[in-house]
């Protein structure tokens, strides 16, 4: 479990073993450096060709009123190494790795500071040819949720424009068009979101009427159904969910350094582990321990 570096980690990540039917939750026998630029925040992260990578965000490194960046960097070799850029600035976008190993990346504020210019906008990498524009997004937006189903189907929730935060949902079976589905009880931006046991769940957001709640969508009925809070939520929910081994678990948000696991009857939270910081604003995923260490992940043969 890869926690990568977010609002005031200092650039530093936390890797943690994934609990089993035997073991608990425990850190790794891998380190990852001190991120390139250590005041990173709202990057995307993900695994391509082999190796973890760090995209987008927002940093005050080198400046003295921060800025929003394009920049990508890898992890190679146990070090950190500027990478193919983004094609625009990306502050607050949303990845999605898809079935076939391109990543998506898409929205976002584009700005070059503070100021908003948010993206409809997405752009694809593939191995073979890099950063290229992709699907558009219904409209413009920040702090949204993007996942590709175990359907082959992409999925969209919320996020933000410079006015409104939005609850609405939507599904593109062919990667250009969109279709719209049931909004969300609640709007939300910043949120949390995965797809496990049938469900979509969403959770947190960056305003205090909902971070601790979570919402469950189910795209056979089109329809929405409310979840268990989020336990100990701060100021703000700006967590993250992972899925593995047909467990749910919950780590990060303002205030808060706990990582839950949801219990098995799915009205509540189990603590399984504890970071070291505090840790919001930042990318989560399951990476395997040869990527961790920087060492190229091989896929299996098809």
């Amino acid at each position: 479990m890869f926690l990568g570096p977010g609002y005031n980690s200092d650039g530093i990540s936390e890797v943690f073993s994934l609990p089993t039917k035997s073991s608990g939750l425990a850190l790794a026998n891998c380190t990852i450096p001190v991120f390139s630029m250590p005041d990173i925040s709202n990057s995307v992260g993900f695994v391509h060709d082999g190796y973890l990578q760090i995209c987008g965000g927002h940093t005050n490194y080198g400046s003295s009123c921060g800025w929003h960046t394009f920049d990508c960097y890898q992890l190679k070799e146990s070090a950190w190494v500027a990478t193919t850029p983004l094609m625009v600035t990306r502050n607050q976008a949303a990845s999605v790795m898809l079935q076939d190993g391109s990543v998506l990346v898409s929205g976002g504020d584009g700005s070059s500071s503070r100021l908003y210019a948010h993206l409809q906008s997405s752009e694809v990498l593939t191995a073979s040819a890099g950063w290229s524009a992709a699907i558009e997004l219904p409209s413009a937006r920040e702090g949204h949720c993007m996942l590709q189903l175990t359907t082959g189907q992409l999925f969209l929730h919320g996020g933000s424009d410079d006015e409104d935060r939005f609850g609405d949902t939507f599904i593109s079976t062919d990667m250009s068009t969109w279709v719209t589905k049931a909004s969300s009880q609640d709007a939300r931006s910043g949120h949390a979101c995965v797809e496990h046991g049938g469900y979509i769940w969403l959770g947190g957001g960056s305003r205090p009427m909902w971070f601790g709640t979570t919402e469950k969508y189910d795209l056979s009925t089109n329809s929405w159904t409310s979840g268990p809070d989020l336990p100990n939520y701060g100021n703000y929910g700006n967590g993250e969910f992972i899925t593995h081994d047909g467990k749910l678990m919950y780590a990060g948000g303002d205030e808060n350094k706990n990582i839950y696991q949801l219990n098995t009857e799915q009205n509540g939270w189990i603590k399984i582990g504890e970071m070291s910081m505090e840790r919001l604003n930042f990318p989560m995923l399951v990476i395997s321990e040869n990527v961790c260490k920087g060492v190229r992940q091989v896929p299996p043969p098809p």
